[in-house]
């Protein structure tokens, strides 16, 4: 074995630690938490969408590319107060 070797085995228990302090610290529960509830906002987007869908509300079964256009259209069409009372989804939106 070489001079070198505790040296390196040192700084890898330092990198392993530093490794395990960051998973497990606060910001990546921050973090996690709020991909989370990036996870619920999409799923509620789609099952409002689906819901729409079954009662008639919505358009026409579309691709991808035209789900997203249909997305950007009535968000234009309303505003953010009705989007964030959770107009958007039952098409419920005030006159501006």
């Amino acid at each position: 074995m070489s001079k070198s070797s505790p040296s390196i085995s040192r700084n890898v228990q330092h990198a392993e630690r530093g490794a395990r302090n960051a998973a497990t610290g606060r910001w990546m529960a921050v973090l996690a938490r709020c991909g989370y509830a990036a996870k619920g906002v999409v799923y509620l987007i789609i099952g409002g969408i689906a819901a729409k869908v079954a009662i008639g509300a919505g358009g026409a079964v579309t691709d991808q590319k035209g789900a997203l256009q249909t997305i950007l259209e009535q968000h234009s069409a309303l505003s953010d107060h009705d989007v964030i009372q959770g107009r958007a989804f039952v098409g419920q939106s005030e006159p501006s």
